[in-house]
């Protein structure tokens, strides 16, 4: 419910469909901005010291203030939109700590939620960077920038996983221009451990680790935004008879789940909340042994992972998940010959869908484009490569928005494919080399 003094709604132009008057706050604006406060812009900062009582809303736990008083909201997809850490108000204006920015003029004075003024005459408009802090507070929305894969730090673009014999785990942390910045130990696990997979368990927007020993206990390493490990929880055990079969955000709600396959061909999903914790362990459906599971990835643009699957003739079909995690539709893309074989998936040309890379017993690259249904718009053959190089990773590792292809030689050479908007090579420089006792993590 909101409450208006009678005295302020005599201020308040109400038709949405015409703009307010020169002598008239507009109404639409003032109860979107309400709208937000309601849907979690709000907390129990004491308005003159910003202290906490012991308790806190997600609004609250994101807002930091600094020694000199200024604060701002820390959120992932917030900072991801902006730039950095977003100012919150601290003006003693009746509005601090529940609003944003210090003065009319930031964020082009046209913010939904300021702090600050709504002046005569104005439409606020809800931005993308209000559509951002709604997904940061757990709303599954869409704030225009879509997930970068393995970032472990936060930079927007994708990076490497290494691990040693002796259970070493560095990291390759990958600048803009496609090089490595940094190269850091993350820390050391032991043999009975196995890598399944990489994906955001938290829904942080840093890239996570998922485990698994032989006594089926299923373990995180949440990484922070240095791509240091700053928890490492127990998710649950399952037994020897469930195969991983990857990860991805299959409900929509911006944090990774796990995709389990029994010997039986029952498909259930672990899905996680924001502790990285199993919220829901749904059975999505059965499959038989001729078709085996070949990628998790968004193959239809809606914003939620499905799953590719091939079967021995060579069908390729899609699972087209729901907001549940529920299987809505099961397109068969295309057939393919043996002598091709899925290498990785990723938006390749930026359009926001999935599209599938091949490659033959020749070296030929090509890649299927898919489109907003599911479905193969064209089919461009991208080069051709010896077989001494294998394909370690797909990320956008340039950080232009497009998914990149990174291969290893057998001498340990490392080399990018930088992919263009059409999904063409664009570049494919040399990154670096790494001896054979690292083996690319998951």
């Amino acid at each position: 419910m909101i409450n208006v003094d009678p005295a302020y709604l005599n201020t308040l132009w109400l038709d949405p469909n015409t703009a307010a008057p020169a002598d008239k706050v507009d109404g639409l604006s003032v109860f979107m901005h309400e709208i937000a406060h309601g849907l979690g812009v709000s907390g129990y900062r004491d308005t003159n010291s910003g202290s906490l009582p012991g308790y806190a809303t997600p609004w609250d736990q994101l807002v930091s203030i600094n020694q000199n008083g200024s604060a701002y909201f820390t959120g992932y997809y917030a900072q991801k939109n902006w730039g950095g850490p977003v100012p919150v108000t601290t003006l003693n204006n009746g509005q601090q700590y529940f609003h944003l920015f210090n003065s009319d003029h930031e964020h082009g004075g046209q913010d939904l939620m300021n702090g600050i003024y709504f002046y005569y005459q104005t439409r606020y408009d809800i931005s993308s960077l209000d559509i951002a802090i709604m997904r940061d507070l757990g709303y599954s929305v869409n704030d225009g920038s879509p997930y970068v894969a393995k970032d472990f730090n936060f930079d927007g673009t994708s990076d490497l996983l290494w691990r040693d014999a002796s259970g070493h785990i560095n990291q390759w942390l990958i600048g803009s221009g496609g090089q490595i910045s940094a190269a850091p130990n993350i820390g050391t696990i032991g043999s009975e451990w196995v890598a399944q997979g990489i994906g955001d368990l938290n829904g942080d927007g840093t890239g996570d680790i998922l485990y698994r020993d032989g006594a089926g206990h299923i373990n995180g390493w949440l990484l922070d935004t240095h791509g240091q490990v700053a928890v490492a929880p127990n998710i649950g055990t399952i037994g020897a008879e469930w195969t991983f079969q990857g990860l991805g955000d299959f409900n929509g709600d911006g944090t990774s789940d796990i995709l389990w396959r029994d010997s039986a061909g029952h498909v259930n999903e672990w899905q996680l909340n924001s502790d990285g914790a199993v919220a829901f362990a749904p059975n999505i459906g059965t499959i038989s042994a001729e078709w085996q599971k070949k990628a998790i990835a968004d193959f239809n643009g809606d914003g939620r992972a499905d799953i590719l699957w091939q079967d021995t003739a060579g069908h390729v079909n899609a699972w087209l998940l729901n907001s549940n995690g529920q299987v809505v539709s099961a397109p068969n893309i295309g057939t393919i010959g043996a002598e091709w074989t899925l290498i990785g998936t990723g938006d390749f040309n930026g359009d926001r869908v999935a599209d599938l890379m091949w490659r033959d017993s020749a070296g030929h690259v090509n890649e299927w484009l898919l489109d907003a249904t599911g479905k193969v718009s064209s089919a461009p053959n991208i080069g051709t490569i010896g077989a001494e190089w294998t394909l370690i990773g797909t990320g956008d590792y340039n950080g232009d928005g497009t998914v990149d292809l990174m291969w290893r030689d057998t001498a340990g050479h490392v080399n990018e494919w930088l992919l263009d908007a059409t999904g063409r090579v664009a570049a494919a420089p040399n990154i670096g080399s790494i001896d054979s006792g690292w083996t690319i993590v998951a």
